[in-house]
């Protein structure tokens, strides 16, 4: 039956023009304000954060049972199972593609070099000269498993080729085919440009060996400065030996030894030259003149690197609390705390981890209830990640940046908790204008690490800090200890990921037995806690994502 004029034009006023103001609503979004939630519609999370609670989850996870929770043992996996059952029951889900569940589980290895290992210099007479393993040489355990080698040795500096200090060891340097010997750290420069902050690690020598085998090098040689200890080797059996991310060990394809600076005065000295150049004086001119030294070559070195290795690996716990915008929801905020410590002494000595960071993964479980809890659910999505191994070389933290669970691109913010649970007792360093802190004086205080970067995020979290009160400082970006570098927020701003780090600080139980759960300040956990909830709120709710600043610019020391 057809329909009459009139009704007609009556129908599609009636149809098209809500469909219209529907469309111009939806077209003009984008440019409309999206305002955070006001504070009465998170106040049951907020107020669901409670220092009863975060106490009991603090005294279990700092407890005996759990014997310090280093990577790879029994009480590591009870923690990860005991996280992940904590995300489930507050109602997280897993992330869409993780195939584990709550956990991304990442290779892990034990690395021993064996004394099956060998390595000579040629000496003036064209005769071997063994060197004694442990004493002169010792194999990086994360280096390559090498037969016998024998090849010139070539002196690359520092081994550094660093563009934004202007500077480079392999200028008019071809290392293709030889072995590559350099000086550990970086140059004492008189302009302290290695002293600026840099995103690359540029004393890191596991870097090094990777710019010398880009080069085309057959093996990289560390030489140690005058004094100092060879790394690694204290390890006298594989189950005493250190756990590496098999990722890394297994981007090393050349072997890498490291020498004593006794031992390398055999390797620099040129072959026929009536005087001993020192290696003290090699890196001298290095230091005053920034310009690759040319050495006499022709000194040949033998070497063979053997190993062994045990499998093992590590868990991050990670859960998801999809956002409730479905134009927002495939945009996350990740809030993380790193769940291990390190274990058991050799005497049967329990490291707790109470504060380092029983204390931030305590925190997180708390927030994971929170969010859940609260009627309003967040537009974008939440991400709770508990890393795993970060007391040995943030190898949780790394592996998912290369592995992520949602994409980095994604990630519109990252929020670290590491060490948030003690006041800061120090004593003073005036060579770098530190004064002491006592702790007396910082029963309210938070530092945070990683502002210069965005500070968009650093306004927010101040903006958010007026309802909590905390006293927050911001002096630890670029300090001479590297704090920035030093917890699972590094990998992220490597990646261009906004992220901050809440540390409140160092004292005299870091790293001790006596970290103990007693010893939290319990009331300053919780406010620093539901200043997290509050800036995650407004991450996952406003407009305006934080950017990232690419090239901050400080003196570290």
């Amino acid at each position: 039956m057809s329909v009459s004029p009139r009704l007609s034009l009556f129908v599609s006023r009636r149809l098209v023009v809500p469909c219209l103001v529907v469309l111009a609503a939806t077209w003009l979004w984008p440019c409309s304000p999206l305002l955070p939630v006001t504070f009465d519609e998170v106040a049951r999370g907020y107020e669901s954060i409670l220092e009863r609670n975060l106490k009991s989850t603090l005294n279990f996870l700092a407890s005996g049972h759990l014997r310090g929770r280093a990577t790879g043992t029994p009480e590591s996996e009870v923690t990860v199972a005991y996280l992940a059952s904590v995300f489930e029951r507050n109602g997280l889900s897993p992330v869409a593609n993780s195939e584990t569940g709550f956990l991304q589980t990442f290779p892990l290895v034990h690395s021993l070099p064996l004394e099956s290992s060998r390595c000579a210099i040629e000496n003036e007479e064209g005769n071997w000269e063994p060197l004694q393993f442990g004493t002169d040489y010792l194999p990086a355990p994360w280096g390559a498993e090498a037969e016998e080698i024998t090849e010139e040795v070539v002196v690359a500096g520092y081994g550094l080729n660093a563009p934004e200090q202007h500077y480079s060891d392999y200028d008019g340097l071809r290392v293709e085919g030889k072995l590559v010997a350099f000086f550990s750290k970086v140059p004492v420069a008189r302009d302290d440009r290695f002293k600026q902050f840099s995103k690359e690690d540029l004393e890191d020598p596991f870097s090094k060996v990777l710019e010398a085998q880009r080069r085309g090098a057959l093996a990289a040689l560390i030489i140690l400065a005058d004094g100092e200890e060879m790394p690694y080797k204290d390890a006298s059996s594989i189950d005493k030996s250190k756990l590496y991310l098999k990722d890394e060990v297994d981007a090393i394809r050349i072997p890498t030894l490291f020498l004593t600076a006794r031992a390398a005065e055999k390797l620099v000295r040129p072959s026929g030259a009536p005087e001993q150049r020192k290696l003290a004086d090699i890196k001298k001119r290095l230091d005053e003149t920034l310009q690759p030294v040319d050495l006499v070559r022709g000194r040949r070195l033998l070497l063979e690197t053997h190993y062994q290795r045990r499998a093992n690996r590590g868990h991050n716990v990670v859960g998801l609390l999809p956002g409730s915008d479905v134009r927002l929801r495939d945009q996350y905020i990740l809030i993380g705390a790193h769940h291990d410590h390190i274990g058991v002494s050799d005497q049967e000595v329990i490291f707790y981890g109470a504060d380092d960071d029983a204390s931030g993964t305590a925190a997180l479980l708390e927030l994971s209830y929170a969010f859940s809890t609260n009627p309003v659910r967040p537009k974008r999505s939440v991400v709770f990640a508990a890393w795993g191994a970060e007391e040995i070389g943030l190898f949780g933290s790394k592996y998912y940046v290369h592995h992520p669970l949602v994409p980095l691109d994604k990630t519109v913010a990252m929020i670290q908790m590491d060490m948030v649970g003690r006041n800061e007792d120090r004593g003073s360093d005036p060579s770098n204008k530190y004064p002491p802190e006592k702790p007396e004086s910082n029963g309210n205080s938070v530092n945070a690490i990683g502002g210069p970067f965005s500070q968009g995020l650093k306004s927010l979290l101040q903006l958010k800090n007026e309802r909590i009160g905390l006293d927050i400082r911001f002096r630890y970006d670029f300090d001479y200890e590297n704090l920035i570098k030093r917890s699972d927020h590094w990998p992220f701003l490597k990646e261009r990921v906004p992220a901050i780090l809440l540390f409140t600080g160092f004292h005299p139980d870091y790293h001790k037995s006596t970290d103990t759960a007693d010893k939290i300040n319990y009331p300053k956990l919780q406010k620093i806690t539901r200043l997290v909830y509050l800036v995650a709120w407004d991450l996952a709710d406003q407009r305006e994502t934080p950017e990232f600043h690419e090239q901050p610019s400080k003196t570290m020391f």
